[in-house]
């Protein structure tokens, strides 16, 4: 989707983002980094996070070519337009 501003009024949410440019026409990679392939299976970004990101070589894409980071309340942050991104509130 279109870019946008995204602030946390209370709580905190933590964001896992990728540029869609690198992904842009190998969707073998994307689908590989961000679903369960082994399970053919999609699941909800807190799971994706506490099982499948500590995975190496997912873990090594995102700190490599991505962003992981922790928002807390009144913090605002831009995510540009086309961006992949997982959200846990």
């Amino acid at each position: 989707h279109r870019e946008a501003w995204n602030t946390v009024i209370f709580g905190s949410k933590r964001w896992i983002l990728w540029d869609h440019a690198r992904w842009k026409g190998n969707e073998k990679l994307q689908w590989k980094l961000t679903r369960d392939w082994a399970n053919g299976t999609h699941v909800t970004s807190a799971e994706w996070i506490r099982r499948l990101y500590p995975e190496p070589e997912r873990m090594e894409e995102i700190r490599a070519h991505g962003h992981d980071c922790i928002q807390h309340a009144g913090v605002m942050i831009f995510v540009p337009e086309r961006w992949m991104h997982m959200v846990v509130n």
